[in-house]
């Protein structure tokens, strides 16, 4: 049997990534071995089986003729803990394309590139956006976990990961409230989102419950929770998700209107699209009018509370079970007439596969 070949990761940190991307590396690293590279300082730790290494460099980023000598000194941290892992022809995936600079000091020839939403650089970051295009013309392999992402790379070496497959339905979870209609938001609880939106709209609507999922990265979630209808249950699974979704009525994206979320929608958007749930929304994200059927844009709080019992029915019925991304689900090849779409939808088993087979 052929060896599985091992990955080296490059990232910020393991929380800013979705936790659909998260499953993803963690399936691959039961098979082999993964080491994820965090580039931000005082980052969360990747979880076991992942291998983890915080970077460290004495020289500041800021200091422009100082930065051969800092890259070759981060690179060189990473090939020490490569080859004291005894990692086998090693994979290298970047997830933060101002990583590119790493790829010639680690001499590494397979470079895959995870475009990933909430690492992709400012619309007005020239340098970044210089540093991404290098990197998408270097790569062999290209992944995008949504088809927004994959509709802007090249078709010829862009596979687009298995998020479109249907689950059946699923019985109430347990941790969800009952006796109220609910409003719900899954992804990273950041600085991203409208605390003050949020908080003033569960004041004003006490008849709903507010349900939060995902991980905590805001203190301001504590001042939140103080309000007696709002529910934080943690982070689920990609695949316990769905459960979620097919039993609260209405899903909200409580962004802040910032460049940054209005050009690169974060994965959520597209599950809660395909979920057949009511969306209420607050940024203007690219790209929305195709998909005006099944959403509200609201500016306000007192729009949000105005709209909730408009759009806020039952939930759906069983037979109509949400659309979900459930990672794993089987392969699923298709063909596109669009020279600017992908060909090919890949789970994580087929996905490792093909990892295995790069030169």
């Amino acid at each position: 049997m052929k060896q599985k070949r091992d990955l080296i990761i490059i990232a910020t940190d393991w929380l800013s990534c979705p936790a659909s991307s998260r499953e993803l590396f963690l399936r691959l690293a039961k098979n082999r071995k993964v080491l994820w590279v965090a580039t931000r300082a005082g980052s969360e730790t990747a979880p076991s089986p992942i291998y983890h290494l915080n970077l460290r460099s004495p020289f500041g980023s800021d200091i422009s003729w100082l930065q051969g000598l800092r890259q070759f000194w981060l690179a060189k941290q990473i090939r020490d803990t490569q080859h004291y892992l005894n990692m086998h022809a090693p994979v290298l995936v970047f997830l933060n394309p101002d990583a590119n600079r790493l790829a010639e000091n680690l001499g590494i020839q397979s470079i895959v590139y995870y475009r990933d939403e909430y690492s992709l650089p400012q619309p007005d970051d020239d340098s970044a956006q210089w540093l991404e295009t290098q990197l998408i013309a270097k790569a062999s392999l290209l992944i995008a976990p949504s088809r927004q992402q994959a509709a802007k790379l090249p078709a010829y070496k862009t596979v687009l990961l298995d998020h479109e497959n249907k689950t059946s339905w699923q019985s109430r979870p347990r941790d969800l409230p009952k006796g109220r209609p609910i409003i719900g938001f899954h992804g990273p609880l950041s600085e991203q989102l409208d605390w003050e939106l949020l908080e003033s709209a569960a004041k004003r609507r006490p008849d709903w419950y507010w349900v939060l999922i995902g991980p905590r990265q805001s203190p301001q979630l504590d001042r939140l929770l103080q309000q007696r209808n709002v529910f934080w249950l943690g982070e689920k699974s990609v695949e316990q998700l769905p459960a979620y979704l097919q039993h609260w009525q209405v899903t909200l994206l409580p962004y802040h209107n910032t460049a940054e979320i209005c050009q690169c929608p974060p994965l959520q958007l597209e599950w809660a699209l395909r979920s057949d749930t009511p969306l209420v929304v607050t940024a203007h994200f690219k790209g929305l009018p195709c998909f005006k059927p099944l959403l509200s844009r609201i500016n306000t709080m007192h729009e949000l509370c105005e709209l909730l019992p408009i759009v806020g029915g039952p939930p759906p019925h069983p037979s109509h079970a949400p659309v979900m991304p459930p990672i794993g689900s089987g392969l699923e090849q298709r063909r596109s007439s669009s020279p600017g779409s992908c060909t090919k939808h890949w789970d994580a088993d087929e996905l490792g596969l093909l990892l295995d087979s790069m030169q």
